[in-house]
């Protein structure tokens, strides 16, 4: 599927884990899109993403999966995002970031919900 590739350069390692998590919200909101997957870390760099971020393939088992995705709503209100939310962390999402243009789902080993204000990230655990 091409959004899980790199716009850059094709690669695709999105891990199986967060691919089922986006699967399993895309039934539930089926205006949902993937904004970004597997970035390579040319790419990252382009779009000022964390060094170590799950978007480049250096996670999952073998250290070569991309663990995940941002995605957006075409209808966007405060109780389809608190649903989102909660649906996501029932299908498996470890970490779930809500920004002012897209959220963040990944499945990477800790659990971390945060939202960004004003540029500032605040973390709730």
């Amino acid at each position: 599927m091409k959004f899980l590739k790199c716009p850059c350069c094709g690669l695709d390692a999105t891990n199986l884990g967060v691919r089922g998590v986006v699967y399993a919200l895309m039934k539930e909101f089926p205006d949902l899109k993937v904004t970004s997957a597997t970035r390579c870390e040319k790419y990252n760099k382009k779009k000022n993403g964390a060094i170590r971020s799950g978007h480049l393939p250096m996670w999952g088992p073998d250290g070569n999966e991309c663990v995940a995705m941002d995605i957006t709503l075409k209808k966007w209100t405060r109780e389809r995002s608190r649903k989102l939310f909660y649906e996501a962390i029932t299908n498996g999402a470890q970490g779930v970031g809500m920004y002012d243009n897209h959220i963040h789902i990944d499945v990477k080993s800790r659990r971390q919900l945060w939202r960004s204000k004003s540029g500032r990230l605040e973390y709730f655990f």
